[in-house]
């Protein structure tokens, strides 16, 4: 397989690095060394710079925010941020069998499992026979994770 010359986002390849990688020079004009997976998977665009650049952007979006918001609005952020990090509420990516993370069905068993990763641990809430329950389920252990969150910062 020859990709010399060929462009994957910002990379251009420049000649063959290795048994399965590939030097390849970045249009800000830095040059890295790809595999051949990661390119043709488009895993890597870039030499880092679209990251880099991706990143300095929201920063400044969020230096905008704290400047020019209230107190109320800068609790309540910090507040969602916080949250969603302990409970991760984004959909399930990982596992085809369910639409809800935290959520999967069991072949072995035939049933719905339940479970939520706590404080680096996965809680298993238990099985259920409908995919419903287990949502329920789900959804009253990340209310329990965040009353404790909204406590602890009681607390201090």
């Amino acid at each position: 397989m020859d990709l010399i010359n060929e462009q994957f986002g910002n990379l251009t390849v420049l000649e063959k690095a290795g048994k399965s990688s590939w030097l390849c020079k970045c249009k800000c004009g830095n040059t890295i060394v790809v595999t051949t997976s990661c390119l043709l998977l488009k895993h890597t665009r870039s030499c880092g710079c679209l990251y880099r650049k991706s990143y300095k952007q929201g920063q400044d979006k969020m230096r905008e925010f704290y400047k020019n918001a209230s107190p109320e609005e800068k609790k309540e952020y910090k507040d969602k941020d916080l949250i969603s990090r302990y409970t991760k509420f984004s959909p399930n990516k990982d596992n085809k069998t369910s639409k809800r993370k935290g959520v999967c069905f069991s072949k072995s068993v035939k049933r719905y499992l339940a479970y939520i990763n706590k404080d680096g641990k996965r809680v298993y809430l238990g099985t259920f026979i409908h995919e419903i329950d287990a949502i329920k389920a789900r959804e009253k252990a990340e209310q329990e994770i965040i009353q404790d969150i909204k406590q602890e910062k009681l607390n201090k």
